[in-house]
């Protein structure tokens, strides 16, 4: 009897709420093994496909770069960059499908290391960033080669999502394309740099502008979430923004704060090690989509970004995802009543948060 019980829990867990379309099942922690070049696949695809039935991929728009990174203690590394590779690698492993539309010139390097090929452009070059992390200020950031923006006629009209994300590094994506992802995805979520970052022509110096002077101003109605960091938070009028979408903002170490119109949650970090910081919000983003996706409320989705951010942190690059992450994950996720977040407040207790921070000390390593 008691072993039925169980069997019902878990299968419960996976189960599709009547009446709520977007809340479709994805057994995505289940059956995972590691994949070559750090990606994962499910040992049991055909069962899974068939617990989540028709459920829609995931688009992600922006382009997959080439990283030049200076860390403290005066390391350096290139490697593959981009908020759509560090975005992939997450639902990769979470085996949440997407779409990636991307460019890249002929000059790619890491065409091995990505699981979503881009549109390659031979006579163009791939977009170039230099991140410098020993200024003892926030990381300064410059942009060295720029490739061909994105088009809204690359983003096939046939196509159908449960989720669109415009992740754009380098003012990659235009509102024609975000208008494009609102006909062809059933809800968009957008990361403030995509709209808001100039690049200087002479310096290649990145700098942000006010969300007022571009034209995306007037398209923030339609999106479902807006995620910034605290700084780039300044570039938007908040009170503003959260009567027409739901903003996410990231501030590192001490977590995340969701503004909805009548209410604003704190959602506790979990601690780790900095290593290289390179990545952490398109972690997050990724962790949160997949919350989205298997159905979760938007304060535990918003968890789960904090937990793949604390993860990105902790390991230089594209961060490996272990089979033991994902265990720990469903040990977390699965058992944690949404009460016990806490996140109905605005600040959340010592006692949570603390219970966060202590799972992830022994565990994550870089």
């Amino acid at each position: 009897m008691a072993e039925e019980d169980e069997r019902a829990k878990q299968e419960s867990l996976h189960a599709c709420s009547p009446g709520e379309p977007e809340r479709q099942c994805s057994n995505y922690i289940e059956n995972c093994e590691p994949k070559s070049e750090g990606h994962r696949k499910n040992v049991h695809e055909d069962q899974w496909k068939s617990r989540c039935g028709k459920q829609l991929p995931v688009l992600v728009v922006g382009h997959y770069c080439h990283d030049c990174i200076r860390l403290v203690g005066g390391a350096s590394i290139d490697a593959l960059g981009g908020s759509a590779s560090y975005i992939s690698n997450v639902l990769d492993a979470l085996s949440v499908k997407a779409h990636v539309v991307s460019k890249v010139g002929g000059d790619f390097e890491f065409i091995s290391q990505v699981s979503h090929p881009p549109l390659i452009l031979e006579e163009q070059h791939t977009t170039q960033f230099f991140a410098d992390y020993t200024t003892g200020k926030d990381r300064v950031l410059r942009v060295g080669k720029v490739c061909e923006q994105i088009l809204s006629s690359d983003i096939p009209l046939e196509g159908e999502y449960s989720l669109g994300l415009a992740v754009g590094v380098a003012g990659e994506i235009t509102i024609s394309v975000i208008e494009r992802m609102l006909k062809v995805s059933q809800r968009v979520i957008v990361d403030l740099q995509a709209l808001i970052r100039r690049i200087d022509s002479s310096t290649g110096d990145v700098n942000l502008q006010h969300i007022r002077t571009t034209p995306f101003d007037s398209i923030l109605n339609q999106i479902s979430f807006l995620k910034a960091t605290r700084a780039e938070s300044a570039y938007i009028d908040l009170d503003s923004a959260r009567q027409v979408t739901c903003v996410l903002v990231t501030d590192g170490k001490h977590g995340s704060t969701v503004y909805q119109r009548d209410k604003e949650y704190h959602v506790p970090p979990f601690a780790t090690e900095e290593v290289d910081p390179t990545g952490a919000g398109d972690s997050f983003l990724a962790g949160f989509v997949a919350g989205l996706y298997r159905g979760f409320p938007v304060q535990k989705a918003v968890l789960m970004g904090n937990y793949f951010g604390a993860l990105a942190v902790s390991q230089i690059g594209i961060p490996q995802l272990k089979l033991a992450d994902l265990e720990e994950l469903q040990e977390i996720f699965y058992g944690v009543e949404e009460q016990e977040i806490n996140c109905n407040l605005q600040t959340d207790s010592s006692e949570t948060a603390d219970r966060f921070h202590t799972s992830q000390t022994s565990q994550i390593h870089p």
